[in-house]
């Protein structure tokens, strides 16, 4: 008999991970709601509100151009790597 694997998947937790992921290519660069929910195949509204979620822990922050990754994130990801 094979094991069932339990999927622990949840969509909008995926989206944002995918919204960072696709800001992190090019860290300089501002990107659209456009462009991300274009390149990543997701709803224009999904990607809103995922960046102005992601805002409220300043991982990312939102220009006049568009959004880029925040300071929030910034030090989350020095301090794992002094761990």
């Amino acid at each position: 008999m094979s094991e069932k694997k339990t999927d622990y998947t949840i969509i909008p937790q995926q989206n944002l991970i995918k919204i960072v992921q696709y800001m992190a290519t090019d860290v300089t660069r501002h990107v659209t709601v456009k462009e991300i929910a274009e390149a990543l195949d997701l709803k224009p509204q999904v990607v809103s509100w995922t960046l102005h979620n992601l805002r409220e822990r300043a991982w990312v922050e939102q220009t006049g151009d568009g959004w880029r990754l925040g300071p929030g994130l910034s030090r989350l990801a020095e301090s794992v790597r002094k761990g």
